[in-house]
């Protein structure tokens, strides 16, 4: 059974696996590598880089190695005679969690993808989740509680220049000129909507009139005078 040794690299999850010595200088590699890998869009250089990390992994003393583990019961573990193996694995730094797990080697497609896989990962931010949520708690808080570009901090220089002042009046008078035309604007569409209503009012006005004119037999009768003014009067709002 394979045992692992500090220079391997355990595909797995857990902290165990990711606190690895092995893991910790492969990520290592991917960080240094990671910029140069994202700036190149051929494939081919991708693939490269990749390939290159694998065979720094290879070349280290002892040769490091892409394992895939297995839990396995602790007494099938303790059963497999190789203690003095575990032992000196133990001596090189390798968490005795990780001893009692079955190892078998990964193929070369896998450790390929795994080293891509992880190249194309974005970089984690140092520390513990609750430092990283404090410090971006922290973040916020002061992204919030900015100040005003054009506002002045007392005892401090002013922060706007003088072309960034002109900017920003220039834009404070557009603003002005295009708040004072929508106005016109508006004030006119409703004036043109009132006249409308009134003029449909007025044939409403003058179709019930002609109705009461005229008797069922079709006789008129007598005209209702009915004045200008009264007329305006009546539709006025």
């Amino acid at each position: 059974m394979l045992l692992p040794n500090r220079n391997d690299v355990l595909c797995g999850r857990g902290m165990t696996i990711t606190s690895h010595v092995g893991n910790k200088n492969f990520r290592s590699l991917v960080n240094e590598s990671r910029d140069r890998f994202c700036s190149t869009k051929v494939r081919k250089e991708k693939r490269g880089i990749a390939l290159k990390i694998i065979s720094d992994i290879q070349g280290l003393d002892p040769p490091g190695r892409f394992l895939i583990g297995e839990e396995l019961p602790i007494e099938e573990g303790e059963a497999d005679g190789e203690l003095p193996q575990k032992t000196a694995a133990h001596q090189q730094g390798v968490n005795p969690a990780l001893l009692r797990m079955k190892w078998q080697l990964a193929d070369h497609d896998k450790a390929l993808h795994k080293t891509l896989h992880c190249l194309r990962e974005k970089p984690k931010i140092p520390g513990s989740v609750a430092e990283r949520r404090k410090r971006a708690r922290e973040e916020t808080t002061a992204f919030l509680l900015r100040k005003p570009r054009d506002e002045k901090v007392p005892g401090t220089a002013p922060v706007s220049s003088p072309q960034q002042q002109q900017n920003d009046e220039a834009e404070r008078r557009m603003l002005g000129v295009c708040l004072n035309q929508a106005m016109e604007s508006m004030q006119q569409q409703v004036f043109q909507r009132y006249m409308l209503q009134r003029h449909m009012m007025l044939q409403q006005q003058s179709a019930m009139v002609a109705a009461m004119m005229m008797n069922g037999s079709g006789k008129q009768l007598p005209a209702i005078p009915i004045t200008a003014g009264a007329m305006t009067g009546a539709i006025m709002p």
